[in-house]
């Protein structure tokens, strides 16, 4: 939350990709992990990382509420960003 309010996102994704790391070899899931998979997921879709933030976005389908329904509709953004890229191609 820091870093996010630093408005610096470049580390602030860098410590969320850190702290997801962590909690996913420790199998530790909860309230951190969605936090962590939602700012990863919409940070890297802005950077144009869109494999990374659909993978991130697949991943919060697993987990009930707004962040669910948020990561649908990213996963649609990702998808319409795709067929964009296709067709500048």
């Amino acid at each position: 939350q820091l870093h996010i309010d630093m408005e610096d996102e470049d580390k602030a994704a860098s410590y969320y990709k850190k702290n997801l790391d962590a909690k996913d070899a420790e199998g530790i899931e909860g309230p951190d992990i969605v936090e962590s998979l939602l700012f990863l997921a919409n940070y890297c879709t802005q950077k144009g990382f869109l494999a990374e933030a659909e993978g991130f976005c697949v991943r919060l389908l697993d987990f009930s509420g707004r962040e669910k329904e948020e990561a649908k509709a990213l996963l649609q953004e990702i998808h319409n960003l795709k067929q964009q890229q296709k067709l500048n191609t």
